[in-house]
């Protein structure tokens, strides 16, 4: 004898949104922020990289890639969680 389960849907359930629209709010963070981002960390990390402080003291310069990068994945992070909400993603 088998058992058989029944799903019993909650009003709490969250629809789980299409893939393409998720792939597509994906891609244009991607190709907007995120981007955008990096280049202006990228352009920071030069600069630092370049100061004759990091140059003397080179954990300067990693201190602050390390620094610079975590911040920004945290804020990216955030970012995409809100932008996921505004478009109804999320």
């Amino acid at each position: 004898m088998t058992a058989k389960r029944s799903i019993k849907k909650s009003e709490d359930d969250i629809p789980v949104p299409p893939l393409l629209k998720s792939a597509a709010l994906w891609g244009v963070f991607l190709a907007v922020s995120s981007n955008t981002r990096y280049q202006i960390i990228n352009g920071l990390e030069r600069l630092v990289e370049t100061s004759p402080v990091a140059k003397q003291v080179p954990p300067v310069a990693m201190a602050f890639t390390v620094g610079v990068r975590f911040a920004n994945n945290v804020y990216g992070g955030m970012q995409f969680v809100d932008w996921a909400r505004w478009s109804g993603c999320q």
